[in-house]
């Protein structure tokens, strides 16, 4: 596929895709991108603020596939950002002595990036397991898949969790 295909179109559905949302979730959209913030406090916020649990999961899973696509499409382009690529440098050295001593891990590549996205914990998510998947060099489309999968059950958990919270409270 072109590059420029690659670099465009993630950003183009993710603009059609915030034009589409109600202006009310937006600053949930915005703060879900920054720590300590992510999925475990900013989905129950929405649920909590009125908006449907499987429209909360949708919106927070989309964000998700949208951000973990352009990473892994253009992780190269990623690495070349100045604090982003040092930082991922790092994260590479490290990597490589851990797999070189312990070699088993490789069989528990994927079920290692499902558990990242899906147990919400700080530092983890989509943005984490793409650029894992990509230093572990898992094949791209079984690694979007299994960040999308994981992110929705994750999200739909939270949302319907906090819905039948609220509800017996």
């Amino acid at each position: 596929m072109d590059r420029r295909i690659k670099v465009v179109l993630p950003i183009a559905l993710a603009v059609i895709f915030v034009v589409i949302q109600s202006r009310e979730i937006y600053p949930l959209m915005v703060v879900y991108f920054f720590p300590p913030l992510g999925k475990e406090s900013v989905i129950p916020t929405a649920v909590a603020l009125g908006f449907g649990p499987l429209h909360t999961a949708l919106t927070f899973t989309t964000m998700d596939a949208l951000t973990s696509l352009f990473i892994i499409w253009n992780f190269d382009l990623v690495c070349r950002l100045k604090v982003i690529g040092d930082i991922i440098a790092r994260v590479m050295v490290k990597a490589i002595n851990i797999l070189s001593r312990r070699p088993w891990i490789w069989r528990f590549a994927y079920i290692g990036i499902f558990v990242v996205v899906f147990i919400p914990f700080q530092g983890s998510g989509a943005v984490t397991a793409s650029v894992l998947g990509k230093l572990l060099g898992l094949k791209p489309e079984y690694l979007w898949v299994v960040i999308v999968l994981a992110s929705f059950l994750s999200s739909i958990t939270i949302a319907f969790s906090t819905r039948i919270a609220i509800h017996l409270l």
